[in-house]
């Protein structure tokens, strides 16, 4: 078998950082670049934006890893997470005296935070820190599959930096590693990103993948709420997100005693949840409107600007209600795991069975043969087609006569069998449009639906799906050098060109059009390529 070996695709938007897995990290004054579309063009967007490092193209094959990038005649290495050090030729410009140290020598440069500015790094053996990373990266990475097919090795070797990229040493509240969906440009520690991201670090270091679960609960409340993102420093924002924290501490294989420290507390959350967004007082869930602007009215779901949410009405909602019945399923098992009462154990499976029976009466369409949201004022079910209305075959409430009509559905290539599956929208859904949560394809929804149809017997359709996710993974990395938020289920449009809530604008924000180097797209595709090769 040929050695797995780094990616070698230069594009815009890729992220030059240091991981936390390699040395201490700084939420609030670590230096991150971003590549631009002109080749080899490096900006700083963090700790300030402003300042850019052009390499001259001499058209030598590239090497590209999450901190540092080899362009033949010229490479970029961060030292550590403030220092950058430039070997050959470079253009550098427009750095801000006030925030950053330039030092140049002939064929040789550093850029440092201030303050954290490290002149003696200059003279540095180039060579050796390039040997020292590679040692690293071969020391922490692990492949899921052995091939000699260069595509895939490629893809897995990007999959696995940008993950790592994520990834932040403890700080302040943060008592372990924690990691953020990007680095850039959403930076903090978010719910969704934390357990998703964990589902594919699991495989490589589980421990880290433990911790980044767990680190949620270090800006849990009082009154046992964890909010949506937070940072070393706070809670950023205080909605809850996707309910998925049992499910990541099952999936990490907390057990023991940490899982007995973390049982109440995940208790003390999903309370919390009961508690405050049940505001008919009906036993169905609904999600909190309104994500702060007009173009996502509904943050805490994560499908923040999905056609469920067009009428901003309050809703029971089919992801809320499914998702805290898989979290009650878990507790109780954990209950048992643990040896607590029959009553603790009870209390957790009435709850998952109701949610079920809930979920089963009222929110099954039968007209387009999905499950859809309620808008619970006017009891009635919104027409649209969205691929949440899967999510019942994660915990088991859809039938199985239902069951099989949501696959002949799965399946439809007018619907959500499309080329790249699954859209987030039904193809002929009159609300479907090519925009973020409206349409393309997300990986985490790819995720749960292969595994409920496996709960459901389904094999086939559930490694159809992961395979097709795979080969999506592959293709992009060999042709746009990354993992991407969402995708084009025709797979027709590049994925950094798809709208994002609003007209497509190639901005260094990133907000409006789907983020490159995104972490739970590159950890789903590590975890899938994984059970696609049987393992």
């Amino acid at each position: 078998m040929q050695k797995i070996k780094y990616p070698s695709v230069y594009c815009a938007d890729q992220l030059l950082t240091f991981s936390g897995l390699d040395g201490r990290t700084d939420y609030a004054t670590m230096l991150t670049l971003v590549s631009r579309a002109e080749r080899f063009s490096y900006c700083a967007v963090l700790p300030h934006c402003g300042g850019t490092v052009r390499l001259p193209d001499t058209g030598a094959a590239v090497v590209i890893g999450n901190d540092f990038a080899d362009f033949g005649s010229s490479r970029m290495l961060l030292a550590d997470a403030w220092n950058l050090l430039i070997v050959g030729d470079a253009g550098i410009e427009g750095f801000d005296p006030s925030r950053y140290t330039v030092i140049r020598k002939p064929g040789r440069a550093l850029v440092g935070v201030n303050g954290y500015c490290r002149p003696e790094l200059l003279d540095a053996d180039g060579d050796a820190l390039y040997r020292e990373k590679e040692r690293e990266f071969e020391a922490l990475r692990s492949y899921p599959v052995e091939t000699d097919d260069a595509d895939t090795r490629e893809a897995a070797a990007r999959a696995w930096e940008v993950l790592r990229a994520c990834i932040y040493t403890p700080e302040e509240k943060f008592v372990g590693f924690w990691a953020t969906p990007d680095r850039w440009p959403h930076r903090a520690c978010w719910i969704m990103d934390s357990v998703y991201q964990s589902i594919g670090m699991r495989h490589i270091l589980p421990d880290v993948a433990q911790d980044m679960v767990c680190a949620l609960f270090d800006h849990q409340q009082p009154d046992g709420r964890v909010p949506m993102t937070a940072s070393p420093q706070g809670v950023l924002r205080a909605q809850i997100q996707q309910p998925v924290i049992a499910m990541g501490v099952k999936a990490t294989g907390i057990r023991g005693p940490r899982l007995r420290t973390i049982y109440p507390k995940l208790a003390a959350y999903l309370e919390w949840i009961f508690r405050h967004r049940d505001q008919d007082g009906d036993g169905m869930l609904e999600w909190l409107m309104g994500g702060g602007y007009p173009v996502c009215p509904c943050g805490e779901s994560g499908m923040d600007n999905s056609p469920r949410f067009d009428e901003r009405n309050p809703l029971a909602a089919v992801d809320i209600n499914c998702l805290v019945s898989r979290e009650c399923e878990i507790m109780a098992e954990f209950a048992a795991e643990l040896g607590l009462s029959r009553d603790e154990q009870r209390l957790w499976n009435d709850r998952h069975q109701n949610l079920n029976r809930l979920i089963e009466t009222y929110l099954w369409n039968e007209e387009l043969g999905i499950y859809c949201d309620m808008d619970i004022a006017e009891e009635r079910l919104l027409p649209v087609s969205a691929v949440s209305g899967f999510l019942p075959l994660i915990c088991g409430a859809a039938s199985l006569k239902r069951a099989a009509r949501m696959v002949e559905l799965i399946n439809d290539p007018a619907a959500f069998g499309s080329p790249y599956p699954l859209p987030s929208v039904s193809l002929s859904d009159p609300k479907f449009q090519m925009d973020m949560w409206r349409g393309p394809v997300w990986y985490i929804f790819n995720y749960h639906v292969a595994e409920g149809l496996e709960r459901y017997g389904y094999r086939a359709d559930a490694e159809r799906i992961r395979r097709k996710t795979v080969e999506i993974s592959i293709r992009n990395c060999r042709e746009y050098g990354g993992f991407f938020e969402f995708y084009d289920p025709y797979g027709e449009i590049p994925p950094g060109r798809i709208d994002r809530k609003g007209p497509n604008k190639q901005d260094l924000g990133g907000y409006h059009h789907a983020v490159h180097d995104y972490g739970w797209s590159a950890s789903v595709f590590l975890d899938m390529l994984y059970k696609t090769a049987g393992r």
